[in-house]
């Protein structure tokens, strides 16, 4: 028999225990997100030949924080990942260059031709930071309240991935994973937003608990007496209970590789002119 999702949904948020027999997924593939977490190609924080710079002393994102987008309209893009990585990126452009981002989701979901089942961590971290790179939305607009799913996952004419491919030669992403309690978050946010996986979503006495493995992606923006995430869902800012399990919290690194490059010119190695947005 084929069950209903919605009616999964409302019927686990108003009964958590029936999380026990039933899980659904808002974007996050979290079985081939476990496999990709084990691979030894991860940096830890304390053990990294990565130093992260002390960016926010207090570890609090909230002033650099983009403009809250959805990931669901006309359709449910399950892109979480991308979601919950370029606002940690946005933010960072931001604090670090004083350049106002806003990135297309879209670009990257039909680069990776992203699944009905999401994607991973790992994977939306090597489409921006290794393979694809990033494009501005008035470039390639998410239209989320119009886009079919086809449209979604749509690869991006030439020019467009060209525009990202060009992004990579400006720009370098590196991560560092930190622990998930209360004192890795609070350092770790001194240096960057948390890119991280949780269960999504079950609200009790005015926090988030968790009734479930991760089936969502998202970032975590500061740190008062819990963790404050900034998600992809309504309402855009949560407090996550105390006990809230967070998974593979990762601090995001970005960095100009060529900080001399003028925008206004056409690149040597792309041959595109970059966007007035990076205002390199």
């Amino acid at each position: 028999m084929k069950l209903n999702y919605e009616f999964i949904r409302k019927a686990t948020e108003k009964y958590p225990f029936l999380h026990n027999f039933f899980t659904w997924n808002d974007g996050l593939d979290f079985d081939l997100t476990e496999k990709e977490e084990q691979r030894p190609d991860k940096y830890i924080l304390g053990a990294s030949p990565i130093e992260p710079q002390i960016l926010e002393p207090n570890g609090d994102w909230t002033k650099y924080w983009p403009e809250d987008e959805k990931q669901k309209g006309s359709i449910e893009t399950m892109s979480c990942t991308f979601y919950g990585l370029l606002n940690c990126v946005e933010a960072l452009a931001k604090r670090q260059f004083n350049e106002e981002w806003n990135k297309s989701e879209r670009f990257n979901a039909g680069r990776v031709k992203i699944s009905r089942n999401g994607y991973t961590l790992k994977g939306a971290l090597e489409s921006v930071g290794d393979k694809h790179g990033t494009v501005e939305e008035e470039f390639y607009p998410n239209n989320i309240d119009s886009v079919t799913w086809d449209q979604w996952i749509a690869t991006a004419p030439k020019e467009i991935i060209d525009r990202g491919l060009g992004w990579l030669v400006d720009y370098k992403l590196n991560f560092i994973e930190v622990p998930a309690t209360p004192a890795g978050i609070k350092k770790g946010l001194q240096s960057s937003p948390l890119y991280c996986g949780g269960f999504a979503w079950y609200k009790q006495g005015g926090f988030y608990k968790s009734f479930g493995r991760a089936n969502h992606a998202f970032a975590i923006k500061r740190f008062e007496e819990t963790a404050i995430a900034g998600d992809s869902y309504e309402p855009f800012e949560k407090k996550l209970a105390e006990n809230y399990n967070l998974f593979y919290p990762k601090i995001i690194i970005l960095t100009k590789k060529r900080p001399d490059v003028n925008y206004k010119h056409k690149c040597s190695e792309c041959g595109l002119e970059h966007a007035p947005q990076y205002n390199l």
